[in-house]
């Protein structure tokens, strides 16, 4: 069954201002950084100009090909100070994520979405329920874009690049994961989510692990 994403070929993105500011190690990119409204501007110009909806799996699928970049909005739903984090189960789809915590509500732009920035809003809507008082999903025009994250320690984190987004909630609201049993989340605050880091008993997936560690502070200070 065919599934496709948007993609960016790397070309392109390596070309963009941001690319010479990701932290490198041995020449590996761990890096996630905060990007000025011109550079999400480049950015997003970049991927609809050369953006192309190309198969993820098979023998020429891009999961595969470090030369193209999905693209994938990964957003952190604040709420007074605290955040929200979620685990699966063992039994999930994604296997190189269960298990693990994490911060980021996202997926892949896919072909329907008009646009790609009409990707965020469609994903919250899949994954999460508000309760309480209605909770204004981000319209495209209002989607808040502060940062990037990119890792090349694994082949996963080699083909895509995360664009790191924060949905701030209403006083009143609740928020839980939406129709999976496999996945349990809740909001948490910095100094709870770094003692069950370092209690051993949560380990936090790649991007989420960036994105607390580098971008955190800044975005729940505001």
């Amino acid at each position: 069954m065919s599934k496709k994403c948007l993609a960016v070929p790397q070309r392109a993105v390596e070309a963009l201002d941001f690319w010479k500011r990701l932290e490198r190690d041995d020449n590996v990119i761990r890096s996630a950084i905060t990007l000025s409204s011109d550079e999400v501007d480049d950015l997003l110009a970049t991927a609809r100009r050369e953006g192309r909806f190309l198969e993820r799996s098979g023998k020429d699928g891009i999961e595969q090909n470090p030369e193209w970049q999905q693209i994938i909005f990964y957003a952190l739903v604040v709420q007074k100070g605290r955040f929200f984090v979620y685990k699966r189960s063992g039994a999930v789809d994604e296997s190189r994520l269960a298990l693990k915590l994490s911060a980021g509500i996202g997926g892949h732009i896919e072909p329907y979405d008009t646009d790609l920035v009409d990707s965020l809003p469609r994903e919250l809507d899949e994954k999460l329920l508000f309760t309480r008082r209605i909770q204004e999903l981000p319209t495209p025009d209002k989607i808040n874009i502060v940062g990037l994250i990119k890792d090349e320690r694994d082949q996963v984190g080699q083909v895509h690049l995360g664009l790191v987004c924060v949905v701030y909630l209403k006083a009143d609201v609740s928020v839980e994961i939406k129709g999976d049993e496999s996945v349990e989340g809740w909001m948490i605050t910095l100094d709870e989510y770094e003692r069950l880091i370092a209690s051993g008993d949560y380990t936090p997936e790649g991007w989420t692990e960036l994105l607390i560690e580098k971008l955190a502070a800044e975005i729940l200070a505001q």
